[in-house]
C-alpha cells in the first residue's frame, strides 16, 4: 500500500486551521471513514509514514467541505502547503533559491513525500515540465493540489508570476500525470 509522509498531511491540516473553517479539522474529519478518522485522533507526526488513504480522504473532504467540490480549489491548498513546506525546502537547498534550481531539485525530493512513483523534471529558462510516473492510484485531489504547489514554490523562489497546466493525468486515463509550468 502506498504511504505518504506526515508533513504532507500536516500542510493540509495547517491550511484548514489557517482558513478559520468553522469547526476546524474536527469538522472536516467528521466526514472521513471511521478507519481513517481514527488516525486524526492523534497528532500527525511530520516524519512518520501514513497509509495513502489517510491523505487521500482528507484531500477529498477538504475539497468537498471547503471548496464546495470544485477540484480547482485544491490548487489553493497546494499553494498554501508550498509556503508551509517552503522553509524546509530552502533549508535543504540553501543558496539555490532560483526558480530553476529549486524546481530542478524537486524531483529527488518526491520520495520524501510519498513512497510510490517518481517525479521527473525538465527545467528550461522560465519553463518546467514535470512528469509524475509510477503512481497510477494517485488521487485526483492530489493531482489538483500539485499545480498550486509548483506555483507556490516558484513564487517562494522569486518568480513574479507563474502558470501551471496539467495536460495529462492518470485520473483522465493517461499513463502519467504531466505538469507544464512557466514563470517570469
Amino acid at each position: 500500500m502506498t504511504k505518504i509522509r506526515g508533513f504532507a498531511i500536516r500542510g493540509v491540516l495547517k491550511y484548514v486551521k489557517h482558513s478559520g473553517y468553522p469547526g476546524g479539522v474536527a469538522a472536516i474529519a467528521e466526514t472521513l471513514s471511521s478507519e481513517v478518522a481514527a488516525t486524526y485522533e492523534d497528532e500527525i507526526q511530520r516524519g512518520e509514514w501514513y497509509p495513502y488513504p489517510v491523505y487521500q480522504e482528507m484531500l477529498k473532504a477538504v475539497c468537498d467541505r471547503m471548496g464546495e467540490g470544485d477540484p480547482e480549489f485544491m490548487a489553493e491548498v497546494g499553494h498554501f502547503t508550498s509556503q508551509f513546506e517552503g522553509n524546509t525546502m530552502f533549508e535543504l537547498f540553501s543558496g539555490q533559491t532560483t526558480v530553476e534550481r529549486l524546481l530542478r531539485n524537486a524531483a529527488p525530493l518526491w520520495p520524501m513525500y510519498c513512497d510510490t512513483g517518481a517525479f521527473e523534471t525538465e527545467v528550461g529558462d522560465g519553463t518546467l515540465r514535470a512528469t509524475l510516473c509510477g503512481f497510477p492510484e494517485i488521487s485526483p485531489y492530489h493531482c489538483n493540489l500539485l499545480p498550486g504547489w509548483i506555483t507556490g514554490m516558484g513564487k517562494a523562489a522569486g518568480a513574479e508570476s507563474g502558470e501551471v497546466t496539467q495536460p495529462k493525468c492518470v485520473s483522465r486515463g493517461d499513463e502519467h500525470c504531466v505538469f507544464q509550468a512557466s514563470w517570469k
